[in-house]
């Protein structure tokens, strides 16, 4: 019997380096050793060779796309509708907390603010570009947040 996933660790966001221990370096492979089978798995054809792999794994509530120019691996993006990032649970936090809490961390490791909002009404979608850190926000609640290497 495997060992149960702790999925607090797993919605732990490492800029530069991933979120729990899915790495942004990681295969397929290496995701459904971590996280199990998805219980879906799509391959999405983008158009002039780009494809993306996107895996479900609804019982975790994350998602992975892994982007693909020809064969070639492009980059990965993880999404969930919540995540654990410098010491506070997203998901128990209102939009000004969790703002908050980003600024600080930047603060902190003297990284240069670098954030676009962009209005998708209903929607904000407030985009850490040097972190790989986007938050769709609806009113005060977190629709969707994406992680990914900062390109």
């Amino acid at each position: 019997m495997s060992k149960p996933i702790d999925i607090n660790s797993m919605k732990t966001f490492f800029p530069n380096k991933g979120m729990g221990k899915i790495l942004f370096t990681s295969t397929e492979e290496e995701i459904i050793a971590v996280l199990g089978k998805p219980e879906t798995r799509e391959v999405i054809n983008e158009g002039d060779g780009f494809h993306s792999v996107e895996l479900y794994f609804d019982q975790h509530d994350i998602s992975v796309f892994l982007h693909f120019d020809g064969k070639k691996f492009e980059y990965m993006s993880i999404h969930s509708n919540n995540l654990l990032f410098n010491g506070i649970d997203f998901s128990k936090e209102n939009k000004t907390t969790i703002v908050e809490n980003i600024e600080a961390y930047y603060s902190a490791n003297k990284i240069k603010m670098d954030l676009a909002i962009e209005k998708d009404l209903p929607e904000y979608i407030y985009t850490y570009d040097n972190i790989g850190l986007t938050i769709w926000f609806e009113k005060e609640e977190i629709v969707d947040i994406s992680v990914e290497l900062p390109q």
